[in-house]
């Protein structure tokens, strides 16, 4: 919705799960495995269910590969989501090497 979206920007189509209750989208979970968005991120790291840092960077990149995989590259939430990862992948680069995971 627009709050979402003024509220968190770019990030808002990727905050919470798909809707799969929604036409355009009733197939993501046949043909993504393993889902994920940002609020299951900040559930996991609240519950610690992480224990290092490259999980947490495995499960951001999860969102956009995800993204990548169901929309396409050309879709405009995939062009979205390469926007958000190149910002997340250069801010990866201030971190030690064996914090960034793959």
């Amino acid at each position: 919705s627009s709050g979402i979206n003024a509220e968190y920007g770019d990030l808002g189509p990727f905050l919470d799960p798909v809707d799969s209750s929604l036409e355009e989208t009733k197939d993501y979970y046949t043909k993504i495995e393993k889902p994920m968005c940002f609020s299951r991120i900040e559930e996991k790291m609240s519950n610690l269910d992480y224990f290092s840092t490259p999980e947490i960077v495995a499960d951001l990149r999860l969102i956009f590969e995800n993204c990548y995989k169901y929309n396409g590259t050309d879709a405009w939430i995939s062009r979205l989501a390469c926007k958000i990862e190149m910002t997340m992948e250069q801010r990866l680069t201030m971190l030690p090497y064996s914090l960034r995971g793959k």
